[in-house]
């Protein structure tokens, strides 16, 4: 497989909701989407969410990255799965950014697929079938009266809210959902780096006493000598998740070296593409550390169906999150969206992977992109 040509496109859609936490709050989705054709006229797609207090990269950086790659990919020959994993491979280890070589890996793998007529769950070894991923709920900070008849429609097996940075209204929160969902689901809380090491020690003492025991990123990348001190302190109670401070294999060996840790949260975007979290993974397996599958909000089902993909070859996940498709999104980049049902499920047993299986709608696509990145502007300046 050899590609003829990359478009990019910076893509922003309305959300139903404002999704809020503790470093942001917005009311639209914000992704990279990269498209690739191949000489053999096959059409792959890939999908991102730079996040600059994640990996440091935002929109404009993956985008001169992707444009900035464009001759080299041109040159290469991509026959096997494994030229794409080697690929993705080279570039992480030069320090390039990982959401950049998520969007180009992915579109990779899809066009790969369409190319040799292969299935990516058959060729990557998935023990499971979509119907069998469960996915958990996400709530984002915010009025309880427009969130609450939410919680209440979707039947999660579990569910995740993003805390606030003081006490109260997280145990607030925590006996809001209990008292409408009972005591049988399980509730994780995400700091998003927002709290202190006396604020985090507060907080987790005060959760655990109602039943919460899962505490994620509670405090800012780089504190691994006080993060240490929590997994000491609350190991045995409670998960204490590195998530933005988890972005690279390096980071991943770093957190498990300093006992900064014992449970990962895991992204396709972040951690630099399927190859690489599946890489990060098998390491935590190593060392007995657990893993959740976490979401970027505002993903389009392009990511979602690579994370699906993910949970189908990595099946011993905590929790998986995002496929929450058009009921986050006004609209979704396909007219057949890959979501989840109100219990969290994605109804689809024999659901094949010849390719990302949701056709990208072109008018769409056009629709919500909202800057032309070089590759485009390129392309488009050749064919006038």
């Amino acid at each position: 497989m050899q590609i003829q040509k990359i478009s990019c496109y910076h893509i922003q859609i309305p959300l139903r909701i404002q999704f809020a936490q503790a470093n942001q709050k917005t009311q639209f989705s914000k992704s990279v989407v990269v498209c690739i054709h191949t000489k053999e006229r096959s059409i792959g797609f890939g999908e991102s969410c730079p996040r600059t207090y994640v990996t440091g990269e935002d929109i404009s950086s993956v985008l001169d990255r992707v444009a900035n790659w464009e001759e080299e990919l041109k040159s290469l020959v991509f026959s096997s799965l494994d030229d794409i994993e080697k690929w993705t491979s080279e570039q992480l280890d030069r320090g390039i950014g990982p959401a950049a070589v998520c969007a180009i890996e992915l579109a990779l793998l899809d066009a790969w697929s369409w190319e040799y007529q292969r299935d990516l769950a058959e060729e990557l070894g998935a023990g499971i079938t979509s119907s069998e991923v469960q996915y958990s709920g996400v709530l984002p900070q915010g009025n309880w009266v427009k969130l609450g008849p939410i919680v209440k429609q979707l039947n999660f097996s579990s569910w995740k809210f993003k805390a606030y940075g003081r006490v109260a209204p997280n145990l607030h929160r925590i006996r809001e959902m209990k008292a409408l969902m009972g005591n049988t689901r399980p509730i994780r809380m995400d700091a998003n780096a927002g709290w202190s090491l006396a604020m985090a020690r507060e907080q987790i003492s005060k959760a655990l006493t109602l039943g919460v025991t899962s505490f994620e990123q509670p405090l800012a990348p780089g504190k691994d000598n006080e993060a240490r001190q929590l997994v000491q302190t609350f190991g045995d109670q409670a998960s204490i998740m590195a998530d933005e401070s988890l972005c690279t294999y390096a980071d991943a060996m770093r957190l498990i070296e300093n006992e900064a840790c014992n449970h990962f949260s895991l992204k396709l975007s972040k951690n630099g593409g399927l190859f690489n979290t599946l890489k990060i993974y098998r390491l935590a397996q190593a060392n007995g550390i657990l893993c959740q599958l976490s979401a970027h909000y505002g993903e389009t089902s392009i990511l979602t169906a690579a994370g699906l993909l993910f949970a189908m070859i990595a099946p011993e996940l905590t929790a998986c999150e995002g496929a929450l498709g058009t009921m986050l999104l006004k609209e979704d980049l396909t007219s057949c969206p890959l979501m989840v049902d109100k219990n969290g499920k994605i109804d689809a047993p024999a659901l094949p992977f010849m390719g990302w299986p949701v056709p990208i709608d072109q008018r769409k696509l056009q629709a919500y992109s909202i800057h032309l990145g070089k590759v485009q502007k390129q392309a488009l300046a050749i064919a006038i």
